[in-house]
């Protein structure tokens, strides 16, 4: 982009900005020089009068624009006729220009959708980085008092106000520095800034009669700044006071209902292991199927089972643990800490549970002190069955992937982990079950749980039930219009942040780009990634190239139509749905991440990738070798079919936790 004015606003500099700028000869620079210094709104605005061009980019003077930011950015405004500001990603850098990493904010809002969403809390768009339409900034200018050097987000919150669209090219465009005498240096009184700049940015929404849903939301977040900072103590007491009596009295009749059921559950007098299952939902999922699979074969003249779930879902296989047992109850998420007390006890008392197994369920792990103080001869242990932060959730891995996985419009989750949410009560428990060694080895490293506490049980499968000769084929090539001997590749799983579904459209844009014409992508699951996949099938023209079934309620009958099983999440358990390929004789394609490599090795039963900035390039190729080599495609999927009923059957899964629960139970009695 060559095409360009670069006006040089010098706001009464004191040093030789003056003698540097004007020993430049380009006749694209244009030297402003304030004889006086007149602050950065004016001179911002100043700037602006001057400018001729269709769109202004905005740089302060100590950052780095990278030599592609202008031309992508005009580039997205031509393309993009209803967007009025386009922003990118920065990276930090001091004064040596040695990297500093990411703004948290720009990278956790990286479309117009969240834009919206994270302005009436703070800003979210790096200032140096825009270039907005010309006549836009001419008409709104920036606001030149009480904006306490935060003109940039009152601007942004009138444009969001006003329907301007606001969007971000998924790329670190500029190098922003940080260092002792910058403007971006944090002031002491920040808070009371933002305060400020919200009041300032209201009263004149207020005074133009502007009152929309944005503004509505910038004033709550108001409120809730004022309130954090100037009535810390009584006020917020009172208010969180009025809240719990709240949540209280509403949760009062559930507390009765749901003693009146428990009452109602006839205690069973049997020789029985009586077993309490505490689970946050009965969702689709591998680790809710690997429960379900737990509780179906554990032998009913030995067990008497219970479910108590705790968290708001649709549970959508109620029906199949209803199967299993009758006692099933939900604990309401507006329950006070104290009434679910109350129902755990009602449930641990009526029913005389001997074993309380916790799956993943935060509520489960704060009961948990209750529980062992009231009844301490009740054995506890858990199952951590994956769910582990990865490499890029726990910043350990290189920025570049995080911009990598950016530029394909996925993102990255930062929340933590069931690991470590547990780890404050790995004390109350009489042990800890692990479904691989990576699983053991992290709670081991990281939250220093002594190894002796620490069963490994590895998931297993009905090797019976898949098996590619007891299924017929054809079933989805017919569906979906498919030829008979079209190669397909699927993809099968919750379609969420960690999952990368948005790496399949990748690879298959790849293989389609190297001559692979003939191959479908099947993306099998549902989810809150499922939009935005979509859209990117739409945007990448790969329509009737990569199909998105929906949720599969029988994964056998797609695995029987795939060629190629293609995992490529970040982190991950012991996936079941890479045992199920392996049984269905389904060569895999996946990240080499969590207990992935226990199941597979590489280039014996598929091939295991580093999660990396090479991933995609890595596995269209490796799809292609497998394509292209018959003899090898035969040889992993007879080896995949022989290591999944050797090692990974659901008989012996059963087995050793049949054993450890009746040990638990001896132990603690």
């Amino acid at each position: 982009c060559q095409d360009f004015e670069f006006l040089i606003i010098d706001d009464g500099s004191t040093d030789s900005t003056r003698d540097i700028i004007l020993s430049y000869t380009d006749p694209r620079i244009k030297f402003v020089e304030n004889f006086q210094n007149i602050g950065h709104a004016k001179s911002l605005n100043k700037g602006v009068r001057l400018a001729q061009g269709s769109y202004i980019a905005r740089m302060d003077a100590d950052d780095i624009s990278l030599p592609e930011r202008l031309e992508q950015q005009a580039a997205f405004l031509d393309e993009h006729p209803s967007v009025g500001l386009v922003a990118s990603h920065i990276r930090y850098i001091d004064i040596d220009n040695e990297d500093l990493g990411f703004w948290n904010d720009d990278i956790r809002h990286p479309d117009a959708k969240s834009i919206i969403a994270y302005l009436p809390i703070n800003n979210c768009i790096p200032h140096p980085t825009v270039m907005i339409r010309s006549e836009i900034l001419k008409r709104y200018k920036y606001r030149e008092v009480f904006t306490a050097n935060q003109e940039d987000w009152d601007l942004w919150m009138r444009l969001i106000s006003d329907n301007v669209t606001i969007e971000k090219i998924p790329e670190c465009l500029l190098h922003y520095r940080k260092h002792q005498e910058s403007l971006t240096k944090k002031a002491p009184n920040l808070k009371r800034r933002r305060i400020g700049v919200q009041a300032s940015y209201l009263a004149v929404q207020c005074f133009r009669l502007k009152f929309n849903r944005f503004n509505w939301r910038v004033f709550k977040q108001l409120l809730k700044k004022v309130d954090a900072l100037y009535l810390n103590n009584a006020l917020v007491q009172l208010y969180q006071g009025v809240r719990y009596c709240q949540r209280f009295l509403s949760g009062i009749p559930s507390v009765f209902h749901l003693k009146r059921a428990i009452k109602e559950a006839n205690p069973d007098d049997r020789q029985k292991i009586r077993l309490l299952f505490m689970m946050p939902h009965m969702e689709v999922g591998g680790g809710e199927k690997v429960c379900l699979d737990i509780l179906s074969n554990l032998d009913p003249a030995k067990y008497a089972i219970s479910i108590l779930t705790t968290r708001d879902k649709p549970h959508a296989w109620y029906d199949r643990f209803r199967v299993v047992t009758e006692n099933i109850w939900h604990l309401p998420e507006k329950l006070t800490e104290s009434q679910a007390q109350i129902v755990v006890s009602h449930v641990l008392e009526r029913l005389r549970i001997q074993l309380i197994v916790i799956n993943h369920s935060r509520t489960g792990y704060t009961l948990l002190p209750c529980i062992k103080k009231m009844f301490p001869q009740i054995a506890c242990t858990d199952i951590i069955q994956g769910g582990l932060a990865s490499a890029l959730a726990q910043k350990e891995s290189s920025d570049s992937m995080v911009d990598f996985i950016h530029r394909l419009k996925g993102q990255v989750k930062t929340t933590p982990d069931i690991a470590e949410f547990s780890a404050p009560y790995a004390s109350l428990l009489n042990r800890r079950i692990a479904i691989n060694e990576d699983v053991k080895a992290r709670l081991i490293a990281d939250y220093q749980i002594p190894s002796h506490s620490i069963t490994i049980i590895l998931n297993g499968i009905d090797t019976e039930y898949f098996d590619r000769e007891k299924v017929s084929a054809g079933g989805f090539r017919e569906k979906y219009g498919l030829q008979e001997h079209g190669r397909v590749v699927s993809f099968i799983g919750r379609l969420s942040v960690t999952k990368h579904p948005e790496f399949v459209v990748a690879v298959a844009k790849q293989l389609r780009e190297r001559g692979q014409t003939d191959v479908t992508f099947f993306i099998a699951g549902d989810g809150s990634e499922a939009e935005r996949v979509r859209q990117q099938i739409e945007d990448s023209g790969l329509d009737g190239t990569v199909i998105m079934t929906g949720y599969v309620d029988e994964p056998r009958t797609l695995l029987r139509d795939t060629d190629i099983l293609f995992q490529c999440s970040e982190v991950e358990g012991l996936p079941l749905v890479i045992l199920e390929a392996m049984a269905m004789s389904v060569p895999v394609v996946a990240t080499r991440i969590g207990g992935i490599p226990e199941l597979i090795d590489n280039g014996e039963h598929g091939f295991l990738l580093p999660f990396d900035e090479n991933f995609l390039t890595a596995s269209a190729e490796s799809i292609i070798k497998l394509f292209s080599d018959p003899i090898l495609y035969r040889e992993m999927a007879r080896k995949s079919r022989k290591r999944a009923e050797s090692d990974f059957s659901i008989h012996h899964m059963v087995c050793q936790y049949d054993n450890l629960f009746h040990q638990l139970v001896r132990d603690s009695s």
